[in-house]
């Protein structure tokens, strides 16, 4: 089950870094998403809800647990989950782990649109 707010799918998003989470809150209302944000993956974990997540973003570089660890332990909860690892030190090895635990991958900086399309891609048809 995909966890809704209002009328529309639930998009979790995880970063340690506030202005990024405001950032990306912000973009997604104004995209008529909503959003649901947390600090920390530890925190996003301990939220009985985010494997209903209709999708999930996070990033890469967290501290204690990194997005990709935070991705395969979300993925134990929910494996159908889509998941988005952002980072701002993308790596041929860091995109290749991403691609092999079934996690999309988007370099920053990044457009507003480039985001959003993969949001878009993420719901797939649940959204439209």
């Amino acid at each position: 089950m995909q966890a809704t707010i209002g009328h529309g799918p639930l998009i979790s998003v995880v970063d340690d870094d506030e202005g990024v989470r405001l950032s990306l809150d912000g973009l997604l209302r104004s995209a008529g998403l909503k959003s649901k944000m947390f600090g920390s993956a530890e925190e996003a974990l301990t939220d009985p809800h985010i494997a209903d997540s209709a999708c999930v973003i996070t990033d890469l570089q967290m501290q204690r647990l990194n997005g990709l660890e935070f991705a395969r332990r979300l993925r134990q909860m929910n494996p159908a989950v889509p998941i988005l690892l952002i980072t701002a030190y993308p790596t041929a090895e860091a995109e290749l782990r991403a691609r092999e635990a079934g996690v999309l991958f988007l370099s920053k900086p990044f457009e507003a649109t480039e985001l959003l399309a993969m949001v878009d891609l993420m719901l797939g048809e649940t959204y439209k």
